[in-house]
């Protein structure tokens, strides 16, 4: 008889914790593959359905909500994650924190949407404002549920909830557009997300919060989150304040043509990520005690990172201006070269942002807001100055920028704990060297399609396979490389082996 399941008790992830990340990774991955295909269906129709300007209109909203969608959660769905041991009483109290923040953001919100209008000088983003509040306090509800699931790594239910709510939200906004709708769609898409997410929490997770508890024990776990927020919300007014500096200097047109082109290159840059970032934070918490399996951990976690980017900054970069007149279409050339600036900048952060992770896992609160306080002078005075001359100057200020942080990335992220600062260092050499070189060699097999007589799409078609090639062959050249995936495909086969014996028996 199968003994009822206790969402406090962590014996069965520390008893196999290889088999669970195997798992989760597998799941996780495989809806991330759904959540990218399903990301690329919402860019392709809705940018030939929708306006540059309509876009722009959903942007501005969204980019003054995104501060306040890190303050929701307040890093406390982390500390329920990272912490070594938990009971019903600090979960539920945190549950009660998190709907409380949802509220009070939400209200806060609906009552600065004459100010937003304002600010950006656009009237019809008021009633939108007043609408996207209502997602604060219905995201606030299940932070805790979602947290515990990640705790316990059901990714498999974490990837069902996540594809059925972007399923229902692209639907929502297609439907939206073809009925003339224009910005509208995409507010009720933003909707109809957290509205399905809320629901199918509830009813996947067999856990109901009790009542707030003044003694539960939560002061650790409160700073810890608190950080984390501070962390997330400063993070956050980094990567927006372009956006907003756009809305308000230019026009709602320019930022369209921005945001799409961020969203394109990030979106399979996080859907490719996330599984890896989603399994290591809860593994890698569990092995702060165990300095070799830590470190350890972290080799193979960075070096699947650098594997898994390495085509996509190399496609993105070689492939700039056919990806986006594939994905957006003719009236989108001027996000060209947004597009490209948005990639150089990217390269820095997605090489060394697993650094981040060390801190999260190993509890340095300090070290959290010390880095968010540098990187806010060193991300922001750069950008405003881009402002004084053009969108494109904003992005490129931006990405020189993110190339000074590196330093400070691995000066702080290396200072205490298992990893040292000389293996971040040639962590991400080797990330560079990775990658400038599979670059260089797509660049030149582009260059000489480019010189052959050949329809566009054969062209197109060749270059791509030539970027996919030469980051395969710069992959496999490494040892290190090439000992993670074989190590990886073995463990893949024992794991279906083992459900395939599971299922005879």
């Amino acid at each position: 008889m199968r003994s009822k399941w206790d969402p406090f008790d962590d014996s069965r992830i520390r008893d196999d914790l290889k088999g669970r990340s195997l798992n989760g990774g597998l799941y996780t991955l495989t809806g991330q593959v759904a959540s990218f295909l399903l990301n690329l269906v919402r860019i392709y129709v809705l940018a030939r359905l929708l306006s540059p300007e309509d876009f722009g209109l959903i942007a501005m909203v969204m980019t003054i909500a995104a501060f306040l969608v890190v303050l929701k959660d307040a890093g406390l769905s982390m500390a329920t994650v990272q912490r070594d041991m938990i009971s019903h009483k600090q979960v539920s109290s945190l549950f009660w924190i998190n709907a409380s923040v949802g509220t009070i953001l939400g209200i806060a919100l609906a009552a600065s949407a004459p100010l937003i209008a304002s600010f950006y000088g656009e009237p019809r983003l008021q009633a939108v404002v007043y609408v996207l509040s209502l997602s604060f306090p219905i995201s606030g509800v299940f932070i805790q549920h979602q947290a515990l699931m990640k705790r316990h790594m059901m990714f498999g239910r974490l990837m069902f909830i996540k594809v059925t709510a972007t399923i229902v939200s692209l639907l929502v906004a297609i439907l939206g557009a073809n009925q003339g709708y224009g910005y509208w769609a995409l507010v009720y898409s933003q909707l109809a997300q957290p509205v399905i997410s809320l629901i199918l929490f509830w009813l996947l997770l067999p856990w109901i919060p009790g009542g707030p508890n003044k003694s539960s024990g939560v002061t650790q776990m409160l700073k810890l989150g608190g950080s984390l927020s501070i962390d997330s919300f400063l993070k956050k007014a980094v990567e927006l304040y372009p956006d907003a500096l756009i809305g308000r200097v230019f026009t709602a047109t320019e930022l369209g043509f921005y945001s799409k082109a961020k969203q394109l290159l990030l979106t399979p840059l996080r859907q490719a990520t996330s599984p890896l970032n989603s399994v290591a934070i809860p593994a890698m918490s569990r092995l702060t005690n165990d300095k070799k399996r830590y470190q350890s951990y972290f080799n193979s976690y960075w070096t699947l990172v650098r594997c898994i980017v390495l085509p996509v900054f190399c496609c993105a970069v070689v492939m700039y201006d056919w990806i986006i007149d594939i994905a957006l279409g003719a009236n989108w050339n001027d996000a060209k070269v947004l597009f490209l600036l948005c990639s150089i900048g990217a390269i820095f952060n997605f090489g060394i942002w697993p650094v981040g992770n060390l801190l999260t896992t190993q509890g340095r609160s300090a070290d959290i807001i010390k880095l968010s306080l540098i990187r806010l002078p060193v991300r922001i005075i750069p950008t405003t100055i881009g402002a004084l001359y053009s969108v494109e100057m904003i992005v490129a200020m931006d990405a020189f920028a993110a190339n000074i942080m590196v330093v400070f990335l691995i000066w702080i992220g290396g200072r205490s704990g298992p990893v040292n600062r000389n293996r971040l260092v040639i962590g991400y050499l080797v990330y560079t060297i990775h990658l400038l070189a599979a670059i260089i060699l797509a660049g030149l097999g582009r260059i000489g399609v480019e010189s052959l007589n050949l329809p566009h799409y054969m062209q197109v078609g060749l270059v791509l396979c030539i970027c996919i090639g030469a980051s395969l062959l710069v992959i496999s050249l490494f040892a290190d490389n090439r000992h993670l995936i074989k190590k990886l495909y073995l463990h893949l086969l024992e794991m279906l082996s083992s459900r395939r014996s599971s299922v005879v028996i």
